[in-house]
């Protein structure tokens, strides 16, 4: 209540002028998230929807006709999907090309709902096989939803259009969530931070002591976790305690794999029991995309940071972390 008491104090120093502002913003907002996961849920089910994010007709990929079959080659990027056109009623060999570095826990696997496709991809070439059978343009995604694009199925690869070629539905994470300042990604993390399983040392904290043992205390907002990387001394229980910020669906659950344990933030789990301290140990949102490290020393006292520093830079999550959250 005096929280609340506090907002209303400070409203009443607003003018009526700023407040309408205000209050339109807020509703611009609501609309543009509002329509973001509409996207996002046409996209899952096979629809695919006008894109906001023109500029992509350079990069559609057109099936060739070869004997009783139509091949047709795309990449798949850290946070894009490629469109492609292929003809009707020709089985179609698609051969999708991705790079270990590319690949990702947002990105893959790929889905085609419209054909029951759910396709685990791996470093090179990936064949998908299907047969379309009618006209339109359909959607493949991510199976989140948040990155897609468009498959268009014409009746004759031989006469395409301008409009064929142009910019097509469907379109990557960073279209859906705009060019806005601090966004991005499944988590809200901020855009990079994150990438590809990283988890960034510019702060380190040494747990601090306590008459139980060790604590240890990490934010959890739009910026990911802060600090991502805590210093823990061997043979000294410990615990993590969490401060709850800007929470969503990614990063609101906790895991620490090697206790096999989590915690959920929303609610109201917000430290983990006192733990038995012998090894280094991790833990990760739940959808394994923001990572934090905590390296156990015999002595934190005197610990060289540096050199944690650069053993956590040279940490490799498990394969298929690091996806949406950072791209």
């Amino acid at each position: 209540m005096p929280l609340l008491l506090g907002f209303g104090a400070i409203s009443a120093f607003l003018s009526a002028k700023f407040n309408r502002r205000m209050l339109r913003a807020s509703g611009v907002l609501v609309m543009a998230l509002g329509l973001v996961m509409f996207t996002r849920g046409m996209s899952l089910f096979g629809v695919a929807l006008p894109t906001l994010n023109p500029g992509q007709g350079s990069l559609v990929a057109v099936a060739k006709v070869v004997g009783d079959y139509q091949e047709v080659r795309t990449t798949v990027d850290s946070g894009d999907y490629h469109p492609l056109i292929v003809q009707k009623g020709i089985p179609v060999r698609w051969i999708v090309s991705a790079k270990a570095a590319d690949l990702n826990g947002c990105n893959n696997p790929l889905t085609v709902p419209q054909y029951g496709i759910r396709k685990q991809l791996v470093p090179g070439d990936n064949l998908i096989e299907f047969t379309p059978d009618r006209d339109g343009t359909i959607s493949y995604t991510c199976w989140m939803g948040m990155i897609s694009s468009s498959i268009r199925i014409v009746p004759d690869l031989k006469v395409l259009t301008a409009s064929d070629l142009s910019a097509p539905p469907g379109g990557s994470i960073a279209s859906a969530f705009g060019s806005g300042g601090g966004g991005g990604g499944c988590c809200g993390a901020a855009p990079g931070k994150f990438a590809n399983g990283k988890i960034p040392t510019d702060v380190i904290q040494v747990a601090k002591r306590t008459d139980e043992g060790q604590v240890a205390e990490v934010v959890v907002d739009a910026n990911g976790y802060t600090p991502a990387v805590i210093v823990m001394q061997r043979g000294v229980k410990g615990k993590v305690k969490f401060v709850a910020g800007n929470l969503g669906s990614c990063n609101s659950v906790v895991n620490f794999p090697e206790y096999q344990g989590g915690l959920d933030l929303r609610q109201g789990q917000l430290e983990t029991p006192m733990l038995p301290i012998t090894s280094d140990f991790t833990f990760e949102c739940g959808m394994g995309m923001l990572h934090g490290y905590v390296k156990v020393v015999d002595d934190a006292a005197n610990v060289d940071l540096n050199a944690v520093r650069a053993q956590v830079a040279s940490f490799k999550p498990r394969a298929g972390a690091g996806g949406c959250c950072g791209r």
